[in-house]
């Protein structure tokens, strides 16, 4: 018989980060939990031999917006519509605006007001956006748009 002496030292813990995005409204997937409001969590995993891991979730939503009226007008402010962000992350915008009866009238990355006849009326339009992320996340978006003159 032998004796062996051991001498463990506790580390403490010990924990990966992980940093995501998601649209506002959708969720986010870690092993078999799901996350659907920004914020920092906690989530423990246990492999099927008994060891546990610790990840640190930081989730954040992407930040956009898209303004509800702008002004054509040629002043410099608000003569375009799109959409608003600071955001690195966004790869592609595809913007589709319809008038009152449902015709599309425009379809791009930013409208300068004109449909195929010139300029269009003052009033309220409707639009969808494709929106496309460099991560592969993907949204529609919808809304209205007052166009002034």
């Amino acid at each position: 018989d032998s004796t062996v002496q051991l001498e463990l030292k506790v580390l403490g813990e010990i924990s990966d980060t992980a940093h995501a995005k998601i649209f506002e409204g959708t969720t986010y997937q870690l092993g078999s939990q799901k996350f659907r409001n920004k914020g920092e969590y906690i989530v423990h995993f246990e492999s099927a031999i008994g060891c546990d891991s610790i990840v640190l979730l930081h989730l954040d939503y992407y930040k956009f917006y898209f303004p509800n009226i702008f002004s054509p007008n040629g002043d410099g402010q608000n003569d375009i519509f799109t959409y608003h962000s600071n955001e690195e992350s966004i790869e592609d915008v595809i913007i589709s605006i319809y008038d009152r009866w449902g015709q599309k009238i425009y379809s791009g990355d930013a409208w300068d007001g004109k449909n195929k006849f010139g300029m269009a009326s003052t009033g309220v339009y409707a639009y969808i956006a494709n929106i496309k992320m460099k991560d592969g996340n993907q949204k529609l978006c919808s809304g209205s748009v007052t166009l002034l003159l």
